[in-house]
Formats: structure tokens, sequence, C-alpha cells
């Protein structure tokens, strides 16, 4: 093989390696039964929804970083509103000891978007989430980024996901107070 055939074929490989990692994986039912089997796990997971998640929310996003504070970004069908929440101490040590639990406060951010911004977001999650392949073989879900419409959840397997890049478009625009920066198109 000449060095330029060679190359062809290790850029090959690494796009396709690339690519592979940029999807969303189902989360898959045993991981929830996981989630809800153990005390803290459960405590944890229902606190992380009731405390980053408004009542109206139906699709968006719940980040829990390896050594940070767990944050969401979800759109509150209700008030028409990109909703941005982060714990401000982390909701996974408090819950170190079920019983004495105290849930840590959350900063809370809006930003009203237009029906046509909204639309196109949900658009955007419902395809990313209802094409998500399943993965059993993820059980323990160390993930960052949880995506969520309606009932489906998935998580991202890499930082380079679209729906990660974003997340963190939107999270900019809601702590910016800037509607144009919500795509329309």
């Amino acid at each position: 093989m000449t060095k330029k055939s060679i190359l062809t074929l290790l850029l090959a490989l690494a796009t396709l390696t690339m690519a592979a990692q940029e999807k969303l994986v189902r989360i898959d039912s045993q991981t929830l039964d996981v989630r809800a089997g153990s005390p803290r796990l459960s405590l944890f997971y229902s606190e992380m929804n009731r405390l980053l998640l408004p009542q109206g929310a139906g699709f968006g996003v719940v980040v829990t970083p390896s050594n940070g504070l767990q944050s969401a970004l979800s759109y509150d069908a209700r008030a028409g509103q990109l909703v941005y929440k982060v714990a401000e101490s982390s909701i996974w040590k408090a819950t170190k000891n079920p019983d004495q639990y105290q849930a840590p406060a959350v900063k809370t951010y809006t930003l009203d978007i237009t029906a046509r911004q909204a639309r196109k977001l949900m658009e955007m999650w419902r395809d990313a989430v209802g094409s998500s392949e399943v993965s059993p073989d993820n059980m323990l879900d160390g993930s960052r980024w949880e995506f969520f419409f309606t009932a489906q959840r998935a998580k991202a397997t890499s930082a380079n996901h679209p729906l990660v890049k974003l997340f963190e478009q939107l999270q900019k625009a809601v702590l910016a107070g800037d509607p144009k920066m919500v795509p329309e198109k």
C-alpha cells in the first residue's frame, strides 16, 4: 500500500470512529430498574427530576457531571419558556445519607421563546431521542447528558453529539437572555 492509501484509510477509520461515538443510546428498562432498586439512586434521580425539571417539561436534558453540579435545560410547555436550572450544591452528595437528606438550593433561569423556536427544538429532540438505539449493556448510567422527550430517555455517548452542542448553545442563550441565539429554522 502506498502512503496516500494508508493515510486515506486511517482518515476514513478515524471519521467512522468519531461518527460512532456521536450517538444517543436509549436508556433501557434494566437501567431504570437498577435506579429504582437502590434507595440512594432512587432518591437521587427522583430529586434531580423534582428539583431541576419544571412540571410542564416536555423535552430537555439533565446534566450530571462527574465532578460538578447537576443541571437541566428543558422546555416548559405551560410557560412557553426554556428553563435552565442548576443545583447550588451536589444532589448526589446530599443523597449520601437518605435519612438526613436536605435538598440543595437551585438557581433558575428562564427565556421566553417563540412557538416556531419551540417546534424546531421539539422536532430535533424527538428525532434524536426517538432514533436512539437500545443498548442494554450500559446498565449503570455514567453519562453526563441524559436527553428526554416525553417518556423516552436517551444518553449521549460523546460530548461531540449535536444535541450536546445544542444544549451548550441554548444554555448560553438562556443565561444571556437572548432568544435570537435559539435556532428557528
